[in-house]
């Protein structure tokens, strides 16, 4: 029996090829009419409405309003978080590096936080650990307001997504600022594709 060609494909390699390439069509039709979907959604929500989604391994991207902005509401915290791991990774910080709380870090009455209400007099000390968990776990504004100041303030978080090359991420202000003021939540923003660039640092 002669070996087969070089380059021509066995039965084998035939039947398993046909039904990937038919899942590939399906999948590049459904995601064609998914601006489309979006859409169709958004017109029930009550507001302006923002999507992004990008298939990472080919790059294939999707979106609605992908370019424009929107307020970061808790998600704020987010990168914020990471410029804090990023620190952690360079030894800037550590995990277990405690910090002090005072009263003055904390958010005001009516935002949430956890370790506010656990201590309300302020004066204590948390690890790094903690205060990411509470902020990113939990959305605590007083412990995200504590791991800005530890970063050095929102410049230094801008400077870390630069860095990224995410230029599409705003942190402008304090959780405290936000909650004192409702305005100012929409100095900090993002946009649905920038958003997902973050995600895919």
């Amino acid at each position: 029996m002669r070996p087969a060609a070089r380059g021509s494909r066995s039965a084998s390699e035939d039947m398993l090829l046909s039904p990937l390439m038919a899942l590939m069509m399906w999948l590049l039709l459904w995601a064609a009419g998914l601006p489309e979907t979006w859409s169709g959604i958004a017109a029930d929500v009550k507001g302006r409405t923002g999507v992004c989604a990008v298939l990472l391994e080919t790059g294939e991207r999707h979106s609605l309003r992908g370019g424009e902005r929107f307020p970061m509401q808790s998600v704020y915290k987010l990168p914020i978080a990471m410029a804090v791991l990023a620190k952690v990774d360079a030894g800037a910080l550590t995990l277990e590096q405690k910090v002090r709380v005072t009263k003055s870090d904390f958010v005001t009455p009516k935002q949430h936080s956890p370790i506010r209400d656990m201590h309300p007099h302020g004066g204590f000390d948390i690890s790094v650990r903690e205060l990411l968990r509470y902020a990113v776990s939990e959305s605590d504004g007083s412990a995200s307001d504590v791991l800005l100041r530890l970063l050095g303030g929102p410049g230094k978080v801008q400077a870390y997504l630069a860095g990224l090359g995410v230029e599409g991420v705003r942190v402008a202000d304090t959780e405290k600022a936000i909650g004192t003021d409702d305005s100012v939540q929409y100095r900090n923003w993002a946009t649905p594709e920038s958003a997902v660039l973050l995600l895919s640092r």
